[in-house]
């Protein structure tokens, strides 16, 4: 009957340990794509002030910077 206590207890932390792994990589995952969009909003508009002044855009820096961003 202890034995079998302690198993429970030790698979009920296992578990908890396990939840808490998970919320955290969710956690992390939402900001690192916050900071994606943040990047690609900040890109499209510098891309916008630069076609503004008339330079031809070379490429999308969007996609491009993605690209070099994933992993």
């Amino acid at each position: 009957m202890k034995q079998q206590r302690l198993t429970e207890e030790a698979e009920a932390k296992k578990l908890a340990n396990e939840s808490a792994r998970r919320e955290e990589a969710k956690i992390q995952k939402e900001i690192e794509e916050r900071e994606l969009e943040e990047v690609r909003a900040l890109l499209a508009e510098a891309e916008k002030r630069k076609n503004k002044k008339g330079e031809k855009a070379t490429g999308d820096g969007v996609s491009s910077f993605y690209n070099w961003l994933s992993f």
